[in-house]
């Protein structure tokens, strides 16, 4: 770290810090003087507001108020002496302050903005924009499940909502699920993993979470494969979109489960076979490839179900 000297009737030195540290003390609601001195002190403690003033280089008034405020905030400890030295709280004791703090006044505002949150439905079609909307409005989406929620899921978003899956399930809450791949915490008679799901995987050029919810919300996101990115996702509390999408999906997973217990394979001899996504290949899915993955159509020309 350089060092930087302040000019002063005293000279004083000080390291300087690492600017990161302010950045982060910032997102805790500190103020830049406020987080200054609080990394100073970290490395100069005691310190009496007037080293400090000359060490950060800041007036000694606004130096002042905001040693009052980092005390109110539990971020300093002061000497009740006559030189009122200062002291850095340790940075684990403040972290913990501040997230129990942060969480009653999350609960406090979370009961009184639910008083005025009255749900009332929108036929309207949302766009979520970022990774963070998409698993915050699905773990919502659990949240509020009073019977049912029925997936299409991934992989990478399917363990991203265990834990709302599970405590849905807690609460009786039918799971109904098209996996693609075995998972624990899925593991109920009407969750499924799709015998195409080897073939999907290699095609589709993402990973999608589809979910409606009591056919009263339905959430379609589709994102990178590693779940960084949004390409694509909805949200509606419509409810002629949720029964439709409702219908929809507890159907395909229906269908999955008559196919698994079938005493013959459907093969080409099967009508409806030839009409699934895959197999007849319609030009909206071949788009879709060439946009998203550069897939050439030649990618879908096998026979496989």
């Amino acid at each position: 770290m350089d060092t930087l000297e302040i000019s002063s009737s005293n000279h004083y030195y000080y390291t300087m810090t690492n600017e990161t540290a302010i950045d982060a003390l910032l997102a805790f609601d500190f103020t830049e003087i406020e987080a200054r001195i609080y990394c100073f002190l970290l490395e100069e403690s005691p310190a009496t507001g007037y080293r400090i003033s000359h060490a950060i280089g800041k007036a000694s008034a606004n130096t002042y108020k905001a040693l009052t405020a980092l005390e109110q905030k539990g971020a300093i400890i002061v000497e009740s002496g006559e030189n009122r030295l200062c002291r850095a709280t340790p940075p684990d004791e403040l972290l913990a302050a501040l997230s129990k703090g942060f969480e009653s006044n999350r609960d406090r505002a979370k009961a009184e903005l639910a008083a005025l949150n009255l749900q009332t439905e929108d036929h309207r079609v949302y766009q979520l924009t970022t990774v963070e909307q998409v698993f915050a409005r699905a773990q919502a989406m659990l949240e509020s499940a009073e019977e049912i929620a029925i997936f299409d899921i991934m992989p990478g978003p399917a363990q991203r909502l265990e834990a709302g899956v599970l405590a849905a399930r807690k609460r009786d809450v039918e799971i109904m699920a098209v996996l693609y791949e075995p998972n624990e915490v899925f593991d109920t008679e009407t969750c499924l993993v799709t015998p195409s799901a080897d073939r999907v995987r290699s095609i589709w050029p993402g990973q999608q979470l589809n979910l409606v919810v009591d056919a009263r919300q339905t959430l379609m996101a589709f994102l990178s494969e590693d779940c960084t990115r949004v390409i694509q996702a909805v949200w509606t509390n419509s409810s002629y979109l949720s029964l439709l999408n409702y219908n929809f999906m507890s159907s395909e997973a229906t269908a999955l489960h008559y196919r698994s217990i079938a005493s013959e394979p459907i093969g080409e001899k099967n009508a409806f076979w030839h009409l699934s996504l895959t197999q007849s290949k319609p030009p909206g899915l071949v788009d879709f490839l060439s946009v998203h993955a550069g897939a050439e159509t030649d990618i879908l020309n096998d026979d496989e179900d």
